[in-house]
């Protein structure tokens, strides 16, 4: 079944570089993104679409700033996400594409991320060496939400975006 997943991409240039660590990481499909709406309530009929549309149309761009390096416990190395009104985004977009995943979405909260590894967090240290040319980045600008597709036998890929117009 295809799926669909909204998100914030990294600029280009600085994508290139998270896609080097991200690489060197062992990720297969290293695209840095930091999701604002998981898949749950994205179904492959798109009645969210027009909805998820309608729920970001008034809003203004975004500032993203990115760092530290940070742990979801032993399991997944990833760069905190700063980004005032991120939250209040997401859970716009949970309750325009409500579904009965709603609820379970919900059980989780939110924490705005870019995953670098699900596998390799056993040396942080090593990690901050491939980083050392984020520091001191400053934040970017996002103008558009990528809502990112997968066909049953694919990897995710850049669909279609949702505008931030405000």
């Amino acid at each position: 079944m295809d799926q669909y997943f909204i998100a914030i991409e990294a600029p280009r240039a600085l994508a290139q570089r998270l896609t080097r660590v991200m690489s060197q990481l062992g990720d297969e499909w290293p695209v840095p993104h930091i999701t604002v709406k998981n898949p749950l309530g994205l179904g492959p009929d798109l009645a969210w679409l027009a909805p998820a549309r309608e729920a970001v149309s008034t809003w203004g761009p975004l500032h993203v700033r990115l760092g530290p390096l940070r742990r979801f416990d032993e399991r997944v190395l990833y760069l905190a996400v700063t980004c005032p009104g991120i939250e209040s985004l997401h859970q716009r977009l949970v309750e325009a594409c409500a579904t009965g995943a709603h609820e379970a979405e919900e059980a989780r909260p939110y924490v705005a991320h870019l995953t670098l590894s699900r596998s390799h967090v056993d040396d942080p240290a090593r990690v901050r060496r491939w980083l050392a040319d984020l520091d001191g980045d400053e934040p970017f600008e996002v103008r558009a939400l990528t809502i990112f597709h997968r066909e049953p036998t694919t990897h995710y890929s850049a669909w279609s975006h949702l505008a931030l117009t405000s």
